[in-house]
Order: structure tokens, then C-alpha cells, then sequence
């Protein structure tokens, strides 16, 4: 269960993991989160966790700094947007942890989220889509539903 499909190699040790995940996964569960939801936010954790197992941490002993670095390090894999939804979710469980006392003060108290460039959709010129419908016929065109003044 601790295993992270990326590059990261194991999670966290194996004792308190999956029941954190498990206490932390029925706590969604109460607060009625649709599964699709809960999915994204353990994926998420474990990636992170994932991660963390790598600099010898776990979720529980995370400083700033480790956060920071694993988000660094999706944005050098992965899109802007993608670094920032991992940002969100993680501060769901790390809210959720300072509630349930297990940790003093979350690590990301003072982060702030990965800066996601806009992205502008390009408009295409009339022109460069005259073939691309067939033309309407006469009875539907503007000119036949405009009445005479």
C-alpha cells in the first residue's frame, strides 16, 4: 500500500503508515468526499510521502524545506498546474494532522503555492475557418430571419 508508482521508491515505514492513511482516508469518508476525491488526495500524499522516504523523512517530521523540494522537483517533471494541485491536497491532511495533534505546526503554515503561468487560448481567425462547416441553408441565414424594416 506504501509503494509510490514513481521513481521515488518506498514510502514511509511500514507501522504507521497505512494507519494514518486509513484514519486519514475515514476522516474524508465523514466529511462525505466523493471517491474519486479521496483517490487524488491519498495519490497525492503518497507521491509526496513517496518523496520524502528518499530524504529520510516522513510526512510527520517534513520541514518546509522538504516540501519545497518535492514540489520543485514535480515542477521539473510535471505542468505548473499539476505542482499546484499537489500543494492544495497537501494542505488538506497537514491541516487535518495539526487538528488531530500529531504534529505542533504544519510545514507549509508559510508556503505559498507554485506561481501557474497563464496559458492563453488562441483565437482563430474567420478566415482560416471558411471550410470547415458546411454552409448553413438560405431559410436558417441571418438575412432570411431578419425581417424587412
Amino acid at each position: 500500500m506504501t509503494f509510490c508508482r514513481l521513481r521515488y521508491g518506498p514510502a514511509m515505514t511500514p507501522d504507521y503508515a497505512p494507519s494514518l492513511l486509513r484514519s486519514f482516508e475515514r476522516h474524508l469518508r465523514a466529511e462525505n468526499r466523493s471517491n474519486n476525491t479521496i483517490e487524488s488526495y491519498l495519490e497525492s500524499i503518497r507521491q509526496a510521502e513517496a518523496f520524502l522516504a528518499g530524504r529520510g523523512r516522513t510526512l510527520l517530521d517534513a520541514r518546509r524545506a522538504d516540501l519545497e523540494a518535492f514540489l520543485g522537483d514535480l515542477l521539473q517533471r510535471r505542468a505548473p498546474a499539476t505542482a499546484a494541485t499537489r500543494y492544495k491536497v497537501l494542505r488538506i491532511p497537514y491541516a487535518w494532522l495539526e487538528e488531530e495533534e500529531e504534529i505542533d505546526d504544519s510545514p507549509m503554515a508559510k508556503m505559498r503555492p507554485p506561481i501557474v503561468p497563464e496559458q492563453p487560448v488562441p483565437i482563430v481567425p474567420e478566415d482560416a475557418c471558411a471550410g470547415c462547416w458546411p454552409p448553413a441553408p438560405a431559410s436558417t441565414s441571418r438575412a432570411a430571419a431578419t425581417p424587412p424594416s
